[in-house]
């Protein structure tokens, strides 16, 4: 009777591994897995050993680093980074921490930096012989001062958001947010007018266009400090 149960037991295993290498076959053949994860999963599971994860995912990162090398060169360093970080035993979430905690770092100083550029702007869309440099320079100092603290105010709404577990405050807390957004775009278009004498539809019509080109160049700015931060976890 033992004996059969023992012989059942490896029929059981044996179908069970059977089972494992279709469905890795399967897997690799639609593409969800590379050939030399298939092969290093199917080995630790014919011969019962322990299946090492992190080895995995280096497969996957050299198979990616080959063709990065061969068709798009300027990403080496980014793969090279991720080894890097691989072979130290940084979590994808310990990254993104890192990340999120470097880029808002250095978004107040990248902002001062911008200041000027986005006063030159308004120099160029605004009477240069009614106004200086300088006048819009202040301008531009106050409504930052309105960014930042909008930014800091929506950081705080978010950060207690997660903390919350009632959906009903959450969801309060998120229309607060969209709400201070807003208030920030349209709070630039009115103090564009009280500053400017325009009439609504120009003031409205240049305060668009200054937004949608601010936004841009703020965005392309923001995903390099992303990269360097990246870069410098």
């Amino acid at each position: 009777e033992d004996n059969t149960k023992s012989t059942s037991s490896k029929e059981v295993v044996m179908n069970g591994k059977s089972e494992v290498k279709q469905s890795l076959d399967s897997l690799a053949m639609n593409g969800v897995i590379s050939k030399q994860q298939k092969d290093l999963i199917n080995k630790a599971v014919q011969n019962d050993t322990e299946l090492n994860l992190n080895e995995v995912d280096l497969q996957t990162i050299k198979q990616i680093e080959k063709k990065v090398d061969a068709e798009v060169p300027l990403l080496t360093r980014f793969i090279s980074k991720f080894k890097e970080l691989k072979a130290n035993n940084v979590s994808t979430e310990q990254i993104a921490e890192s990340i999120i905690a470097h880029t808002l770092k250095l978004i107040p100083k990248v902002l001062f930096i911008y200041m000027p550029f986005f006063a030159f702007l308004l120099w160029l869309f605004y009477n240069k012989k009614k106004y200086w440099y300088f006048d819009h320079g202040i301008f531009t100092l106050h409504y930052f001062s309105v960014i930042l603290l909008s930014v800091l105010a929506i950081y705080i709404l978010t950060a207690l958001s997660s903390y919350i577990e009632i959906s009903f405050i959450v969801s309060i807390l998120r229309f607060i947010a969209v709400l201070i957004g807003l208030f920030t775009i349209v709070n630039f278009i009115l103090a564009l007018h009280r500053r400017y004498q325009e009439n609504r539809f120009v003031t409205t019509l240049k305060g668009i266009i200054l937004m949608g080109f601010n936004s841009f160049i703020f965005f392309t700015i923001i995903l390099g400090i992303v990269i360097y931060s990246y870069l410098h976890v």
